[in-house]
């Protein structure tokens, strides 16, 4: 299984996407301190490994046995 992690970027512009559509002021954020940004990339991380797991077994139909290794445990426990 490969969960592609995307550029830092693409998570700030969403964030900066949903910040405009509620209105609110654009700021800085510096690169993996802003709180937000990082539940929007924890969120992705944790979204691309669920969906990557179903793949393997998709309906359930047999007994499967996963093994994720990763260094990033809060978004597995998101999963």
């Amino acid at each position: 299984m490969k969960t592609p992690y995307y550029d830092y970027l693409s998570y700030a512009l969403t964030y900066f996407y949903y910040r405009s559509l509620d209105g609110e002021k654009m700021e800085d954020i510096k690169v993996f301190h802003n709180e937000k940004v990082e539940e929007i990339r924890k969120t992705t991380v944790a979204g691309e490994v669920y969906q990557a797991i179903k793949r393997i077994n998709r309906d359930n139909s047999q007994s499967a046995e996963m093994i994720v290794c990763t260094g990033y445990q809060e978004a597995m426990e998101i999963v």
